[in-house]
């Protein structure tokens, strides 16, 4: 027989626990209280008494999650895998589980052993818990346009990108300009995506996910990968009508019978849109209320700052407002 070489078993410490009862629970495996046990796991333990009548296997009864898997010395079919066994030794019972179906993911699962010696003088009922693993994969529930470049997605869990992350775009409704991102995001379940250009507005987008992966790295699956969205509309006047179409000549809107003038027409009405939107965000750039922080600076540099001390966004709102920076 060829040699096996063991790897190296150290202890570090050994803790001594007394106890007054004759009938113990020992050797669970799932040990009480184990996290990412997996979901084919077997369910085993030892009934040792400490007398001398020993263990009545015929009063072994054991229950999972509120379940009854074995009395009488007769397994639960949910627990009749070809494993399952009742082992007598000398001292101790040992007492096998074989789930032939795997326990749902994410669940905690309780078990209850009531067991009683031959002699009927001891008896025992405990119940321990331990968890099983995470496999169950996020799910992508909604996508939010939160401005002309910026998606927010939002998952069931707390996601992961890993570099071979994906986001692919498809256009439902046309005109539609095509979406690339150029930089992903994540805080918790929520993604956000910065894309390269403009959405189209109101269009109609569906995008679809790969390689997203939950925190036990699940990684995202179809059909819960994909989902549709509107695109941003940016804010307007409510009383503002500037439609090209209905500006053109009815005689030319009537002799378009292919359709394809109002197609051609509503690309320009999109880049039109985008025109004024950028118009209507201009009083923004010197509202001290709005402004980005690199107009604050410009705004502040105008106003002769004589400051040279690095100030956050609200402080320098509170210089600008000041008006003469000396007495702000």
């Amino acid at each position: 027989m060829a040699p096996i070489e063991l790897p190296l078993l150290t202890v570090a410490a050994i803790t001594a626990v007394t106890t007054k009862a004759r009938l113990l629970l020992l050797n669970q495996d799932p040990a009480p209280a184990e996290e990412e046990v997996p979901r084919d796991t077997r369910i085993s333990f030892e009934l040792a008494d400490t007398g001398v009548a020993g263990v009545d296997p015929a009063s072994i009864a054991v229950w999972v999650d509120g379940i009854q898997a074995l009395a009488d010395k007769a397994f639960a079919p949910a627990f009749s895998g070809s494993a399952s066994a009742i082992t007598a030794g000398k001292d101790t019972v040992r007492v096998t589980l074989d789930r032939p179906a795997p326990f749902a993911s994410s669940t905690e699962v309780r078990v209850r052993v009531r067991a009683r010696t031959l002699d009927g003088v001891a008896t025992i009922d405990e119940s321990y818990a331990f968890a099983i693993e995470d496999r169950t994969a996020p799910e992508l529930l909604a996508v939010v346009a939160r401005g002309p470049r910026a998606l927010r997605l939002a998952f069931d869990e707390p996601v992961l990108l890993p570099p071979t992350a994906s986001f692919g775009f498809a256009a439902l409704t046309t005109p539609a300009a095509p979406l690339t991102v150029v930089h992903a995001s994540t805080s918790g379940p929520l993604v956000d995506l910065e894309l390269l250009r403009a959405m189209s507005p109101d269009a109609r987008y569906s995008v679809t996910v790969a390689g997203v992966t939950d925190l036990r790295g699940n990684p995202i699956e179809a059909p819960f990968d994909r989902t549709a969205f509107t695109s941003y509309r940016p804010p307007r006047p409510p009383n503002r009508r500037f439609d090209l179409w209905s500006m053109l000549p009815r005689h030319n809107r009537r002799a378009d019978e292919t359709g394809d003038l109002r197609k051609f027409v509503a690309c320009l009405q999109e880049i039109l849109d985008l025109q004024l939107a950028e118009l209507d965000a201009f009083t923004d750039l010197f509202d001290l209320e709005r402004a980005p922080e690199p107009w604050l600076d410009l705004i502040l540099t105008d106003l002769g700052n004589p400051f040279s001390f690095d100030l956050d966004l609200p402080g320098k709102r509170r210089l600008a407002a000041g008006g003469d920076p000396a007495r702000a």
